[in-house]
């Protein structure tokens, strides 16, 4: 953990922050999708924004995600051997 300013509540002097990407969410509704948006910024965020707003550490995938350095094709391609 680290210490410092929350990023998402500003609270200063805060010492069980830890790196994460913030996410959106948006329930399902009978004419549209859900969805869950993830920020590529790290912020640091405390133990009450952890508990109560939606977020991912960074280096966890959510599931069906694909890394922002790599690409669905990525996937497909060969080493040439």
């Amino acid at each position: 953990m680290e210490t410092g300013s929350c990023d998402s509540c500003g609270e200063v002097d805060c010492d069980d922050l830890i790196a994460l990407h913030r996410l959106y969410v948006t329930p399902e509704a009978w004419d549209a999708e859900g969805s869950v948006t993830r920020v590529a910024d790290v912020e640091r965020w405390c133990a009450a924004c952890r508990a109560n707003y939606p977020h991912v550490p960074v280096g966890v995938e959510l599931e069906g995600e694909t890394p922002d350095n790599e690409t669905a094709d990525s996937e497909t391609e060969t080493d040439g051997s």
